[in-house]
């Protein structure tokens, strides 16, 4: 019984490895392959700073595997190319990892998950809790669902009311907003190995956790500027290949989202070979535009204080009118010839 436990598990991990986490890189099986967990800032501005940007992976991803192309270092696009883009050298860059790999047991749902990464946020010494910085994330599956519900902490949590305040926009890419069929398979096959994984099962399709998320996250997102790309390329695993998140799936429907097709699958959907990937173009030029509205915003925002702060020194210095106004008036009291001996005085003329 045990080695039939033991070949079963085996396939199950060398099935969906390939479907949720992309092992075809480089066998993920340390951290440091994966990347770091927690908040790691990838890169900081020398000067004034525009945005925080904050990546967030999916099921059985990792900080940096998540956003890197076949392994490759130089192909870690939020830490190789963004900082070398114009459109981001005043973007500060982070990534954040937890331990979402489901080929061991774990106690952890996505509630747990989005209260470590709201914490992380709060905590982190590169961000100020007096900042008014905009802050935008984009996650990737289950990633996506990992930051709606910390959104929905901090919007109903006092500590992180200064957090909420700063998220301005989310991107998802390829998120089951009302969970995956292909979760529940996964379900089915690990139910033959020891162990819970509370953070599957929250993936099923009306899953509870999803159902939370998707009641509450419409009362608070009003205000966000909101992105959901989807896959539209079927992604192969032992018996098959479909699509792991449909459209239908993937997509919010609010009037404040806006929607686009990426022509990859759903591993594919978050990394990319080179800066010329239509996918990477797509991605890319949505965030840098987002980014390009918060700096017009911040520009629009300084004039209108120092006008205001103008208008209040004035009225501190009992300024009532511009001070070309004076001038103006003494010019209309004034006589034509008067003072002319003045100008024609000889002593004058030589001063």
């Amino acid at each position: 019984m045990e080695r039939h436990i033991s070949h079963a598990s085996g396939s199950s991990r060398s099935f969906f490895s390939r479907t949720f986490a992309r092992r075809d890189e480089i066998p993920e099986t340390s951290q440091t392959v994966k990347g770091p967990l927690g908040l790691n800032t990838l890169y900081v501005p020398a000067d004034i700073t525009a945005a925080d940007l904050v990546f967030v992976h999916g099921l059985g991803g990792g900080s940096r595997s998540t956003w890197t192309k076949n392994g490759e270092p130089s192909l870690y696009w939020p830490k190789e190319w963004l900082p070398n883009d114009p459109g981001f050298r005043d973007v500060r860059i982070h990534s954040f990892g937890y331990d979402s790999n489901w080929e061991k047991e774990s106690s952890l749902n996505i509630h747990d998950f989005s209260k470590s990464l709201l914490a992380s946020i709060h905590d982190c010494p590169s961000m100020s809790q007096t900042s008014d910085i905009p802050m935008v994330f984009i996650g990737h599956s289950m990633g996506g669902l990992v930051i709606k519900r910390a959104y929905i902490l901090a919007q109903q949590k006092e500590d992180f009311v200064s957090t909420a305040r700063r998220i301005q926009a989310i991107f998802f890419l390829a998120t089951p907003h009302r969970g995956a069929d292909l979760a529940q398979l996964l379900t089915k096959i690990l139910n033959i190995t020891p162990g819970q994984r509370p953070f599957v099962k929250d993936l099923h399709r009306n899953s509870l956790a999803t159902q939370s998320i998707n009641d509450e996250f419409p009362r608070y997102s009003r205000d966000l500027q909101l992105f959901s790309f989807y896959e539209t390329l079927p992604t192969s695993y032992g018996v098959g290949k479909s699509l792991v998140v449909d459209k239908d799936l993937a997509v919010l429907n609010y009037v404040n989202e806006r929607t686009a097709y990426l022509d990859a699958n759903h591993r594919d959907v978050c990394k990319y070979a080179n800066q010329s990937d239509p996918n990477y173009k797509t991605v890319r030029n949505a965030l840098a535009s987002t980014i390009d509205n918060f700096r017009i915003r911040q520009t629009v925002s300084k004039s209108e204080l120092d006008r205001e702060q103008q208008r209040r020194l004035d009225t501190y210095l009992r300024i009532i009118d511009a001070p070309e106004d004076d001038f103006m008036d003494i010019d209309s009291m004034w006589t034509a010839g008067s003072c002319q001996w003045l100008l024609q005085k000889k002593s004058f003329l030589e001063w």
